[in-house]
């Protein structure tokens, strides 16, 4: 009788221990595999394809220096720079400011006016700068290789850190002249170009209009901030061999048996 009733209160401790544990696995969300790949589907949506990218900018084509626009605008880009403020005597300043009011106040269409940063590429320079220090020349002097071998040390710390960034500035110009045909929209244009380029210049800025691979590479620096993609070096390189244009008309070729 004694083991009877050690026995049972030993089986319903059990019992209850095992109905606490199935609870809570019960209770507990099962990891499906819609759950398991629910942050892959979030990164995927994030993501914006060529085909939406090109809805976004409104980008038609880009030919002859000028970007194309699908709501019939057409657009280019100028660079453009200016001396150190800083560096200019009170009457030069004085000068630069009223020739940048005067040319703001000529104009009666937008512009806009934006920067960019590009990453200075120093490989080049610190390749030419390792082969004067490991040269066994005898014209060169030892305090040149050793000016060299500091020189070299810094371009490299530079490199690993953060590199050299530059700040570049560019004027959008563009020209929409509703039911005109095109060349009427050019005329306009240059029009517009000549009085941005020339309210700046007497300001002595440099302005200078952007060529195609100007203005590719102006928004491939854009929408790949951070990267140094150079697309000069992609057309030396035949990045765009296989790209061609065509009329648009089907040609069919009959096989030779």
């Amino acid at each position: 009788m004694l083991v009877i009733a050690l026995v049972f209160p030993i089986l319903a401790f059990i019992f209850l221990g095992s109905v606490v544990l199935y609870t809570r696995k019960k209770s507990k969300p099962k990891k499906t595999k819609s759950n398991l790949n629910e942050g892959e589907k979030d990164s995927e949506s994030s993501k914006i394809n060529s085909s939406e990218l090109k809805k976004l900018t409104g980008i038609k084509k880009l030919k002859d220096s000028k970007i194309y626009m699908k709501n019939g605008s057409i657009r280019v880009n100028l660079s453009i720079s200016s001396p150190d403020f800083e560096l200019l005597t009170d009457e030069e300043q004085t000068s630069f400011e009223d020739c940048i009011m005067m040319s703001a106040l000529s104009l009666n269409f937008p512009v806009q006016f934006h920067t960019t940063l590009k990453k200075i590429e120093i490989r080049e320079p610190a390749e030419l700068v390792e082969k004067t220090m490991n040269s066994s020349d005898t014209l060169i002097s030892d305090s040149l290789k050793d000016y060299c071998s500091q020189l070299y040390t810094s371009y490299r710390k530079l490199e690993n850190e953060k590199g050299i960034y530059v700040r570049k500035s560019f004027c959008t110009v563009g020209a929409y002249l509703e039911g005109k045909d095109e060349k009427n929209i050019l005329n306009e244009l240059q029009a517009r170009v000549d009085n941005i380029a020339g309210g700046l210049s007497r300001a002595r800025m440099k302005v200078n209009l952007l060529t195609s691979e100007g203005e590719a590479q102006l928004l491939g620096d854009i929408f790949n901030r951070g990267k140094n993609v150079n697309i000069e070096d992609l057309e030396k390189n035949g990045a765009f061999d296989l790209y061609t244009e065509g009329v648009g008309k089907v040609v069919e070729i009959e096989e030779e048996n």
